[in-house]
C-alpha cells in the first residue's frame, strides 16, 4: 500500500506539472487570483510546476520519498489555507491545478479533493518510512521500470481530463455568451481603490455631486484604450449633461501614473487586478459603464473602443438621465 501511494502521488503531481507546463496562460492567471503580487506571478508560475515535477520523481526512489512525500503535504496545506482564505471572503477563483484541462472556479469540493490527495500522499510518507527498502524489495522490477509504469498511468488521467475540458468548451460554444455589462437600473457596485499616487477615493466621492458618471475602463498597454484615452477630453466637450468621467484601470501605479500625465488624466483608480471590472461583468478593455445621478446602470455597456467613444461624445436620451442634459 505505501508503494501504490507513492505511485499515486507520482501520477497526481506529474500531471498537475504537465497541466501548468502546457497552459501557461491559465497558471499566470490562477496564481495572480489567489493574491500573489504582480512582480512574482511569473516567477511563482514557473517554479510551482517545477516543485510538482520535482515531487512526482522524487517520490519514487527509496533515497527521496520521504523527502517528496513531506513536500507534497506542505504543497497541499498551503494551497488549500489559500482556497480556505478564498472561500471566506466569497471569492472563486479559478483553480488551474491540472492546467486548461481541469480550470474551473473553486468550492467545498476543492478542499475535500485536497482532503484525498493529502490522505494519500500521507500514506506515502509513512510507507516510506515504514518501509524504506521499498521498491527495491520487489524482486526483479527496477525503480527505474516502476516510474515508467507510473508515468505510462498518468496518460489515461490527463487524456480524461482533456476530454472532459473539450466537452465543457462544446457545450460553451453552443450557450449564447450573455451581454456585457450590468442590466440598466442596477446599482453600481461600490468600490474602494488607490489613485496613482496612492491616495485612496471610494466611488461615492464621485456620486456626491449629483451628476452622471462614466466608469472608463482602461489598461495602460492597450492600444485602443491609449486612443481612447486620447479622445476623452474631445469628447467631453461634446456632451451637455456635466458628464464626469472616472478611469478604472489594470497594471502597476507606476504605470497608471505616467500614463495619466502624458493624456491629462485627472480622475484615475487603479485596480488590483480586475476585481471591479469583474462585479460590473466587464469582458475586456476599453469598456465604459453609464451611472445616473443616483449611481444605477443608465445604459447598456459600451464594450470597445467605438462604442466607448460614441459613448462619451453623445449626450444620452435615456429615462435615466432625463433633466440632465
Amino acid at each position: 500500500m505505501g508503494w501504490v501511494s507513492r505511485l499515486a502521488v507520482a501520477v497526481v503531481f506529474a500531471v498537475a506539472a504537465f497541466g501548468k507546463f502546457t497552459g501557461r496562460q491559465e497558471a499566470r492567471e490562477a496564481v495572480a487570483a489567489f493574491g500573489v503580487p504582480e512582480h512574482r506571478v511569473g516567477i511563482v508560475a514557473w517554479a510551482l510546476p517545477c516543485v510538482e515535477a520535482a515531487v512526482a520523481i522524487a517520490v519514487l526512489p527509496s533515497a527521496t520519498a520521504v523527502w517528496a512525500g513531506a513536500c507534497a503535504l506542505i504543497l497541499l496545506g498551503v494551497f488549500s489555507a489559500l482556497v480556505a482564505v478564498r472561500l471566506a471572503r466569497g471569492e472563486h477563483p479559478a483553480c488551474a491545478c491540472f492546467g486548461t484541462a481541469a480550470a474551473k472556479p473553486i468550492g467545498p469540493g476543492t478542499l475535500v479533493r485536497n482532503a484525498l490527495i493529502a490522505a494519500v500522499a500521507g500514506a506515502a510518507l509513512w510507507g516510506a518510512l515504514a518501509r524504506p527498502g521499498l521498491p527495491e524489495a520487489l524482486p526483479g522490477v527496477p525503480a527505474w521500470g516502476l516510474a515508467i509504469a507510473a508515468a505510462l498511468a498518468g496518460v489515461p488521467v490527463w487524456q480524461g481530463l482533456s476530454l472532459r475540458d473539450l466537452r465543457s468548451r462544446l457545450a460553451e460554444a453552443n450557450t449564447p455568451a450573455p451581454p456585457d455589462g450590468l442590466p440598466i437600473g442596477t446599482p453600481a457596485p461600490q468600490f474602494t481603490l488607490p489613485t496613482p499616487d496612492g491616495t485612496t477615493r471610494t466611488l461615492a466621492h464621485w456620486q456626491e455631486t449629483g451628476r452622471p458618471l462614466a466608469l472608463v475602463f482602461l489598461h495602460p498597454g492597450c492600444g485602443p484604450c491609449r486612443k481612447l484615452a486620447g479622445d476623452l477630453p474631445d469628447a467631453l466637450g461634446q456632451r451637455t449633461d456635466g458628464l464626469q468621467v472616472l478611469v478604472v484601470a489594470s497594471g502597476t501605479p507606476a504605470d497608471n501614473a505616467l500614463w495619466a500625465t502624458d493624456y491629462g488624466l485627472t480622475d484615475v483608480l487603479v485596480q488590483d487586478h480586475n476585481e471591479v471590472a469583474a462585479q460590473c461583468r466587464l469582458r475586456g478593455t476599453p469598456s465604459t459603464v453609464l451611472l445616473d445621478p443616483s449611481g444605477r446602470i443608465a445604459a447598456p455597456t459600451a464594450s470597445g473602443p467605438t462604442a466607448s467613444r460614441e459613448l462619451l461624445a453623445t449626450t444620452i436620451r435615456c429615462p435615466r438621465l432625463k433633466g440632465t442634459a
